[in-house]
């Protein structure tokens, strides 16, 4: 046997192994549903977050419209001084 038949036997050999073997066995499957779960879970995630400004009282708007008047009198003023 020559040389060069042995090692493409080989070579064959390792492909089939490597191909073949029952690690591989559904990994590109298996990929592409981890990234369509990924994909379905960040729209939800994203979904949940927009929605969730949405549903304030309007006491919760009329507290945070306190909040955001008394930081800009503040930030005009130069800040709060610290006790001196």
């Amino acid at each position: 046997m020559p040389f060069n038949e042995l090692v493409e036997g080989i070579e064959k050999y390792r492909a089939t192994v490597f191909y073949s073997s029952p690690l591989n066995e559904g990994v590109e499957e298996m990929t592409i549903i981890i990234f369509i779960s990924m994909f379905v879970f960040a729209v939800i995630t994203y979904l949940f977050f927009l929605g969730a400004g949405k549903c304030k009282s309007d006491y919760e708007r009329e507290l945070e419209d306190k909040e955001q008047m008394e930081y800009l009198r503040n930030y005009k003023n130069g800040g709060k001084k610290s006790g001196k």
